[in-house]
């Protein structure tokens, strides 16, 4: 019995080092981590007292993590400045804390008249960040 508890103890520890350098080996950086993007899409035609018929277009942006353990942060905005969000920005998440995957959504509403071509040039751009 004291053989078989000599030879589980060494055998125990090497699998524990393997599978614990197997979650590091797994682990994904900040910036392999991040994903972001932007999406336009429109809601339901309405029509103001006049009969003028509007279509509300809305422009959401996003940023988020998946696989990064660590605390961390990721914001998206739309409008202003690439670097930053500054007086022209019209939506902001605000820097989102998450430890572990996450994920922040910002969106804008637009209406145009629905007889207008409409075209994605004529909203703000959208711009995500993501840091520790």
């Amino acid at each position: 019995m004291k053989k078989i508890a000599k030879l589980v103890a060494p055998i125990l520890s090497v699998t524990m080092l393997a599978s614990s350098l197997a979650v590091i080996a797994n682990a994904k950086s900040l910036k392999d981590s991040f994903y972001s993007g932007t999406d336009i899409y429109t809601g339901e035609c309405y029509s103001n007292d006049f009969g003028t018929s509007y279509t509300p277009y809305y422009k959401k942006c996003y940023a988020g993590t998946k696989g990064y353990e660590k605390k961390h942060y990721v914001r998206a905005w739309i409008g202003g400045s690439s670097k930053e969000p500054n007086d022209d920005t019209v939506a902001d998440t605000g820097r989102c804390f998450f430890t572990g995957d996450g994920k922040a959504t910002c969106k804008k509403r637009y209406d145009y008249k629905t007889s207008d071509w409409v075209f994605d040039w004529y909203f703000p751009r959208g711009y995500a960040k993501y840091g520790t």
